[in-house]
């Protein structure tokens, strides 16, 4: 009997993220006769998804509050081990593992899932320069890099000269049926006004995110028979709720916190908004499209032109302008935009995509 692989999936956190979801879809949708699956979080600050891990996956939580606190457990961790592969995600912590790659078992391979667009983190100053020298440098010490999207692809290839060799595209993965599952769940959902518009947003309230640009977008729409709900939280909260009052758009603007089942929210909306400056690939996106709502969303670099060329019911802004994006939001109510196919999202669904990670991690 062949033995199983033994696959380390790191990750800093478990807290309310789209990179965290994937790699819980991931641990948990591995073929368990072939892999034996480990995740260590490597902080216990936020643990949001700690739940959604299935029981034949072990869990070890490094408790320290920052990632850099951490190495030598992590290197200790992997002798004791002896993971087969590892896998880990965000550009922060990928750059220390290859950092650490000189210092891990030698039979272990070492393999990054890139998450943004390296090229617009770390731009603008001379501080930059040599970020990006350092990110080009140690990320050649990777044994595979899976990019998101061939834009993620094209910009470590091209701004870091990365080999190509070493580059590969696979999508993220959706967990269609239980997203569809919890999106019947309705009961926390604030009751529905008769003849009005629901739009809804999610992701963290950052900067990156652009909800100021959004709600500057929603301030121009001249339907007036419409509601925006932004859920999520983060550090921008106190400049969007005063930008909001600014605006006198406190009646009508809903700033509603972190939600544990976001999927009612989106099946129940008439729309989806995404209002990003840059995204690696946006989930969220997905989970909308799956519940059959279709999206609006400012042309953010990244890989969400690639998700609107793929499938249907996704429609990208004219310019990254609050302009734009009111003038799409508002056709779009106009318009009655239908609701989206059911089979919009299977190119990314568990069945397509865990393969591909299953080819990776255990290579013929």
């Amino acid at each position: 009997m062949t033995p199983k692989k033994k696959v380390l999936l790191l990750v800093p956190t478990l807290g309310a993220g789209g990179s965290e979801r994937v790699i819980i879809n991931i641990a948990n949708s591995l073929d368990q006769t072939k892999f034996s699956v480990v995740i260590c979080v490597l902080t216990d600050v936020d643990s949001t998804f700690s739940s959604l891990i299935s029981p034949h996956v072990q869990l070890i939580v490094l408790p320290f509050a920052r990632i850099r606190y951490s190495v030598l457990k992590i290197v200790k961790l992997c002798y004791s081990i002896r993971p087969d592969c590892i896998l880990s995600t965000l550009g922060h912590l990928n750059l220390l593992m290859t950092m650490l790659k000189a210092f891990l078992p030698q039979d272990t391979r070492l393999i990054i899932r890139e998450s943004s667009i390296l090229s617009s983190m770390i731009n603008g100053g001379l501080g930059s320069m040599a970020l990006r020298l350092v990110y080009s440098y140690f990320y050649r010490k990777a044994d595979f890099i899976i990019c998101q999207s061939f834009y993620m692809m094209n910009d470590l290839s091209r701004v870091f000269r990365i080999p190509r060799s070493l580059l590969n595209v696979v999508y993220n993965p959706v967990d269609i049926y239980r997203i569809r599952l919890l999106s019947t769940l309705n009961e926390s959902l604030p009751k529905r006004l008769p003849g009005r518009f629901r739009i809804v947003a999610a992701g963290r309230l950052s900067r990156e995110k652009g909800f100021d640009l959004l709600v500057h977008a929603f301030s121009m729409i001249e339907i007036q028979n419409v509601e925006l709900f932004i859920l999520g939280t983060g550090v921008d909260e106190p400049r969007l709720k005063s930008l909001i009052s600014r605006l006198g758009l406190g009646s009508r603007v809903n700033l509603v916190g972190f939600q544990s089942n976001p999927f009612s929210w989106f099946k129940d909306a008439d729309l989806f908004v995404l209002s990003s400056h840059f995204e690696g690939f946006p989930n969220v996106v997905l989970e909308a499209l799956c519940c059959a709502t279709p999206v609006v969303a400012s042309p953010a670099i990244g890989g969400l032109a690639e998700i609107c060329e793929l499938t249907n019911g996704c429609y990208l802004a004219e310019s990254m302008s609050s302009a734009d994006l009111a003038q799409s939001i508002q056709l779009a109510l106009s318009n009655n935009t239908p609701r989206v196919p059911q089979d919009a999202v299977d190119l990314f669904s568990l069945e397509t995509i865990i393969p591909a990670y299953e080819r990776i991690l255990s290579p013929s």
